[in-house]
C-alpha cells in the first residue's frame, strides 16, 4: 500500500486508469508493467463480442446477444479468442470462477444462478456423450464445450429475467400465487398456459410448493431459442 504522499492523479488525456496509484516507478516497478498492459489493451481492436458495455439500466438479454454462438468460421474464430481471454493460465480448461471473471471483464456480469446452470449443463453434456478430451475435463469446460456454454448463457439469461419478473417477493422462489398472477409473462417464451395450477405442479419438480430457478430453467429450456438446440 502506498502512502498518501505517493498518490498521483492521472489526467484524462492519458490512457492509464484514473485511479492508478503511480508512486515512484523505480520504487514500484510493477506499475510500469500495469501501464504498458493497459496501453496494449487500449490499442488493440475490439472484437464483436466485447463491444457491448453494461449499464445499470441495460437488460441482460441484449448484453448476452453479442456472444459468438453461430456455427460459422468467423464465429468460431471469435470463440477461440474469447476462450483464450477467459483462460489466463493457458491450460485449456475453464473453471466456473474463470468464466465468471471473464464475463465480468467484458462488462457482461450475469447472476450467479445463470452462470452456474450454464456451466453445469455444458459439463454434463460432455460427460454424458464422452466428449471430454481428458479426464480432467469432467469438471471443467474445454473448447469443444465452450459454444454450448455460451448458448446456455443466452438461454438461461432470458429464463432468469422472466423468473425474476415472476418472483415479486424477491426471495428467488415463485409460489403458486405469484405464478398465477404473472402467467402472461410466460408468453415471452412462446408458451400459452391454460391451467396455471397444473403447469405449476409440472415445473415444481420436487413438489415443495415453490418453484426454484433450477426447476424453472429445466422446464423452460425447451422453449428458449429453439434454433440453438
Amino acid at each position: 500500500r502506498l502512502p498518501s504522499s505517493k498518490l498521483v492523479k492521472v489526467s484524462d488525456d492519458h490512457k492509464e486508469p484514473k485511479s492508478l496509484l503511480l508512486g515512484n516507478r523505480h520504487q514500484y516497478p510493477f506499475i510500469e508493467v500495469v501501464i504498458q498492459v493497459q496501453r496494449l489493451t487500449d490499442s488493440s481492436p475490439t472484437p464483436a463480442w466485447n463491444k457491448t458495455k453494461s449499464t445499470n439500466t441495460m437488460k441482460l438479454v441484449p448484453i448476452m446477444e453479442s456472444l459468438p454462438t453461430e456455427k460459422t468460421a468467423n464465429s468460431k474464430k471469435e470463440r477461440k479468442e474469447l476462450f483464450h481471454a477467459f483462460d489466463p493460465n493457458g491450460n485449456g480448461y475453464l473453471s466456473l470462477a474463470e468464466c465468471d471473471l471473464g464475463l465480468i471483464s467484458l462488462g457482461k456480469k450475469c447472476p450467479k444462478p445463470v452462470i452456474l446452470r450454464a456451466y453445469k449443463a455444458a459439463c454434463q453434456v460432455a460427460q454424458e456423450h464422452g466428449q471430454n478430451l481428458t479426464e480432467a475435463g469432467n469438471d471443467y469446460i474445454e473448447f469443444q464445450e465452450f459454444r454450448l456454454f455460451l448458448v446456455n448463457l443466452k438461454k438461461y439469461t432470458l429464463l432468469w429475467e422472466i423468473f425474476v419478473s415472476l418472483d415479486t417477493g424477491n426471495d428467488r422462489r415463485i409460489d403458486r400465487k405469484e405464478f398465477r398472477k404473472g402467467i402472461k409473462k410466460l408468453e415471452k417464451l412462446g408458451v400459452t398456459v391454460e391451467d396455471a395450477d397444473k403447469e405449476f405442479d409440472i415445473i415444481d419438480a420436487d413438489h415443495g410448493g415453490q418453484i426454484l430457478f433450477e426447476e424453472f430453467g429445466d422446464w423452460g429450456l425447451q422453449y428458449v431459442y429453439p434454433e440453438m438446440n
